[in-house]
């Protein structure tokens, strides 16, 4: 029994949370898978996640999360860790928290409202947000975007929908903005594609394709 894992799983298109045994509670993103072991949780207080959430961590000893390219440790705080593919972001919202590589073992600590982010290069990068937020945008059905690749803004939509959207090859524009969740698809496509000059239009089922403008 010490080994049981407890295996939590956030589709396409769904938000949902999560309680862990000492209180603390954590919010799944779409597309997220989280793991603990809740008899060692007393002694060991650590997950493992790939996808993206939000934790509000109770006061105790040392709170660990593991993905595949690093590790996030507290105390008690608020954080959000975005883990997908060769992707490590992890913001701070409150308290304080320390990244650590797995691979070169660079380390970081985070302050309230900053970012960190691995590099390709290794080590990580810290950026000191603009504006404090007390959670991550997501968590109100609002995804927000600050440079970020064009191609990963397609992804998150497809995640947060449930769809499939096939993109241009060779993508390299950035793209800043929100957009709420709480209106169509087609809605948040239109106004994507209109600064870039790129056109989109449904196929079958789930399915939409990104083009450049004929016009």
């Amino acid at each position: 029994m010490r080994f049981y894992t407890v295996r939590t799983f956030c589709p396409q298109g769904v938000h949902t949370s999560q309680q862990l045994p000492d209180g603390s509670t954590v919010e799944l993103n779409a597309e997220t898978h989280l793991s603990y072991h809740p008899y060692w949780w007393f002694i060991s207080r650590e997950v493992k996640l790939e996808g993206e959430a939000f934790f509000h961590v109770e006061k105790g000893e040392k709170f660990k999360v593991h993905s595949s390219l690093a590790t996030t440790e507290v105390l008690g705080t608020t954080f959000n860790v975005f883990a997908r593919g060769k992707d490590y972001v992890v913001t701070c919202h409150t308290g304080s928290v320390r990244l650590s590589e797995s691979l070169a073992g660079s380390t970081v600590i985070l302050s309230p409202n900053e970012r960190g982010q691995m590099e390709t290069s290794g080590g990580f990068s810290v950026t000191k947000l603009e504006s404090a937020l007390s959670s991550p945008g997501w968590t109100d059905n609002l995804i927000m975007f600050s440079s970020a690749p064009l191609r990963l803004v397609f992804e998150e939509i497809e995640r947060q929908f449930g769809i499939v959207i096939e993109t241009p090859e060779g993508m390299q524009q950035v793209y800043s903005g929100n957009f709420s969740l709480d209106q169509a698809v087609e809605n948040i496509l239109s106004l994507l594609c209109l600064p870039f000059d790129l056109e989109y239009e449904r196929q079958t089922g789930n399915k939409y394709l990104v083009y450049p403008s004929t016009h």
